[in-house]
C-alpha cells in the first residue's frame, strides 16, 4: 500500500462522498493538495465483476479435522458459463463465498444436517431448486462440483479421486469474507 496516501487523506479535513443515480461524486477540501494524485472511479454502479483477483495458491489435500466436517466446493477451469456473475454457494442460507472458474473454496463444519444451496450474481437469498440439504459426519471431507452448463449452478457430489484431479487445476477463492455462521476454519 501506499504509505503517502494514507498520509494525505488523513490531512484533508472533509470528504463527502454522494451515491446518486448510480453515479458516485466525491468532493474533498484539503490543507494540502498531494501533487500528483488523482483517483478515477466509475461512474456508473454495476453487479459486481468477477476478475481473477481473490485467487490464492494451489488446492493441496488435507485431511479433514477430527471433531468437524470438511466440504470442498469447486468449479473446473472450463466452467466459463456466468463466469463474470460467479456461482454464489450460500450455506444455512448464508453467502460463502462467490466461485469463478477455476476455484474453489474449503471450509468446515459441526457434524449435523446443514444446507448448501448455489445462485448466480449477488442477490438476496431464497431457496433455489439446486439446494442440497444432508447430514455430514465429523472427520468426513465431502467434495461438491458447481456446474453452470445445463446444469443452473447446481453442486454435484464427487468422489475424492475426481476432485483431486480437478483440484489439481484451481486456485483457492479468497475476494470475499464468508457470511456463514455455521462455516468454521478446517484447523
Amino acid at each position: 500500500m501506499n504509505h503517502s496516501f494514507y498520509r494525505h487523506a488523513k490531512q484533508a479535513t472533509y470528504l463527502v462522498a454522494s451515491l446518486a443515480l448510480g453515479t458516485i461524486t466525491i468532493t474533498a477540501k484539503a490543507q494540502e493538495a498531494p501533487a500528483g494524485m488523482s483517483i478515477t472511479l466509475p461512474s456508473q454502479l454495476s453487479a459486481p465483476s468477477i476478475s481473477n483477483q481473490g485467487k490464492a495458491g494451489a488446492y493441496q489435500a488435507q485431511s479433514a479435522p477430527t471433531a468437524l466436517a470438511q466440504i470442498v466446493i469447486y468449479r473446473a477451469p472450463t466452467d466459463t458459463q456466468n463466469a463474470d456473475q460467479g456461482l454464489f454457494v450460500y450455506l444455512d442460507g448464508a453467502l460463502q463465498t462467490a466461485l469463478r472458474p477455476g476455484a474453489y473454496t474449503r471450509f468446515c463444519v459441526k457434524p449435523q444436517s446443514h444446507r448448501l444451496d448455489t445462485g448466480w450474481g449477488l442477490a438476496q437469498y431464497t431457496p433455489t431448486t439446486t439446494l442440497v440439504e444432508q447430514g455430514y459426519e465429523a472427520g468426513k471431507t465431502y467434495y461438491f462440483q458447481g456446474l453452470s452448463s445445463g446444469a443452473n449452478g447446481k453442486l454435484m457430489t464427487v468422489s475424492q479421486s475426481t476432485a483431486n484431479t480437478d483440484l489439481a487445476n484451481t486456485q483457492e477463492q479468497t475476494h470475499l469474507i464468508s457470511r456463514a455462521a455455521s462455516a468454521q476454519a478446517c484447523r
